[in-house]
């Protein structure tokens, strides 16, 4: 017969193999779920950064229609296009500023307040770019809270007459990608081609630019998409998903920690193994009081039918000792001449009859 200890091992195991499979599969899918959610979400920022930079677009081409036939002295001097730029600046909470800069660096208006006359931007990264060639829009490097879109202003020759730049805040960045998700279980980044980042939520998690060996930069450099759960550069595990914002070269990257994505799973795990004991403590419980009642039936079958008979004194014939199986307790019969007494009040009288009589 098995043992109530043999049987709570057995349970205890079989819940255990139980709990640790459920356990095991929820967590592959619990993550499966994690790379579906960065996928999705990689998709959605991609395409609302592919319209702003769009916007930019639109924007870069009424400007410059509303100065084409202007020279530098006009661009300086026109109060209307001051106003033209504020406008325009003030209507998008993605732009911070707008200005125009000549050949020489200087900027000759913008929608904000009056660049100092010795300020130049010459020696600025998109500058420098737009001096060599035509290369359409320049993304610039992160700065002062924005990053720069420009384009080269050419004149009716092709000869090359300053830029006209936008600068993108990056806050505003900042602020919708902390909207896709409220409760910072993820981090997105805006970086250009070179690993430079321009704008990243949670800011302080990603460093100014990435290198070239850390896995985006080679992902994005091979063209091949990430598909598979590794460390980020603070050492933890995480998933990313990037996506280019064609024709800029310039990457949109979501990634979730791996600890992050499995915190629901940690939930649901205790779950598991709080209903794994109640069930557990209902088996062993069962298992005792079944164990026990199946040793009272053993009891009352030896002793049910056993009777025990003992000499008595005269006129008494037999004592029966009989187990009842409806009666808990032995119930003890005295047999005399066909009558039933109790034994003890029998006794008794015959104590007293004995006094009676007295000394023979």
């Amino acid at each position: 017969m098995r043992s109530p200890r043999a049987f709570m091992v057995a349970s205890f195991a079989g819940l255990a193999i139980v709990v640790a499979l459920a356990s095991w599969q929820d967590r592959s899918r619990t993550l499966r779920a994690a790379e579906d959610h960065v996928q999705l979400t990689v998709g959605l920022l991609r395409e609302h950064a592919l319209k702003v930079f769009a916007t930019q677009e639109l924007v870069h081409e009424q400007v410059q229609l509303r100065t084409a036939e202007l020279d530098w002295e006009a661009i300086s001097r026109s109060q209307e296009l001051a106003s033209f730029l504020r406008k325009l600046s003030n209507g998008m909470s993605e732009i911070s500023s707008i200005w125009l800069a000549d050949s020489t660096g200087h900027v000759r208006a913008s929608s904000g307040l009056p660049y100092p006359r010795a300020l130049t931007l010459e020696s600025r990264e998109e500058f420098r770019a737009h001096q060599e060639h035509d290369r359409g829009p320049f993304v610039g490097d992160q700065r002062l809270g924005t990053f720069g879109l420009s384009w080269r202003r050419s004149s009716s020759t092709g000869r090359f007459d300053g830029v006209i730049g936008i600068e993108i805040s990056v806050q505003y960045f900042e602020n919708w990608f902390r909207g896709l998700d409220a409760a910072g279980r993820s981090r997105a980044v805006l970086v250009r081609a070179d690993g430079t980042v321009l704008a990243a939520d949670p800011s302080t998690a990603e460093p100014p630019q990435f290198p070239p060996g850390s896995r985006l930069m080679q992902s994005i450099a091979s063209g091949v998409q990430n598909e598979e759960w590794g460390a980020s550069p603070s050492g933890i595990a995480h998933f990313f998903q990037w996506r280019q914002l064609d024709p800029y070269p310039v990457y949109v990257a979501y990634a979730i920690d791996q600890d992050v994505a499995l915190r629901p799973w940690y939930r649901r795990v205790v779950f598991y193994v709080l209903l794994a004991t109640g069930v557990l403590a209902a088996l062993c419980s069962s298992a005792i009081s079944r164990r026990a009642a199946r040793r009272r039936r053993q009891r009352c079958s030896r002793l049910t039918g056993w009777k025990r008979s003992v000499s008595l004194p005269a006129g008494w014939r037999t004592i029966s000792i009989i187990c009842s199986p409806r009666w808990s307790a032995i119930s003890t019969v005295l047999h005399c001449t066909g009558r039933r007494r109790p034994m003890f009040g029998g006794l008794r009288r015959q104590r007293c009859a004995r006094r009676s009589a007295g000394p023979a």
